[in-house]
């Protein structure tokens, strides 16, 4: 017997590109950033591809190191992150959509995330299910809202090469010319 995961969704409006919110959010190197604070067991390597694997740390709440996979990645708009811990678990996905604000040049975030049972799980899905998923609904919402703080820091920084820098004797007294 299976059943359908659980899901809740929460959304947000951000004032970045939806090509560039797409570009930091799908890159899971940036997950410590705006994921619920995660640290990696073991860090992803490279850019942001199908199939890409990395795991977050063991927390209080998972109790354990957690494989993660993109599941679906469609460039600028959408991809989907999925924990790997085998169909006899329960697994968690979170999918994250960059749609184009009517206005333009911002964007909307759809975070949605899904709980997948595995085959106890449908206990806990009879029983449980209202809570679930309003507890998915407000995990959803908080992770939206973190991913638009995350998006509106990022695009306020700007990249180390495009900073100001310094004159190398600023702050010194003024040399002398030489005669």
């Amino acid at each position: 017997m299976t059943f359908a995961p659980i899901e809740g969704s929460g959304t947000a409006e951000v004032a970045v590109p939806p090509a560039a919110a797409f570009a930091y959010l799908a890159d899971p190197r940036h997950a410590p950033e705006w994921f619920a604070g995660a640290a990696f067991a073991t860090a992803p390597e490279g850019a942001p591809r199908l199939g890409q694997s990395w795991s977050f740390a063991r927390t209080r709440g998972t109790r354990r190191v957690l494989p993660v996979e993109i599941a679906a990645f469609a460039p600028p708009r959408h991809f989907l992150w999925q924990t790997t811990l085998g169909p006899r678990r329960d697994n968690n996905a979170w999918d994250v959509e960059c749609v184009p604000t009517e206005a333009g040049g911002a964007t909307r975030l759809i975070v949605t995330i899904r709980l997948i049972p595995g085959p106890l799980g449908w206990l806990s899905i009879l029983l449980y299910r209202p809570l679930v998923r309003g507890a998915l609904r407000e995990r959803a919402q908080r992770a939206a809202n973190r991913a638009r703080d995350a998006l509106l820091a990022h695009a306020a920084s700007a990249p180390p090469s495009a900073r100001p820098r310094p004159h190398p004797r600023a702050g010194r007294k003024p040399r002398r010319p030489r005669r």
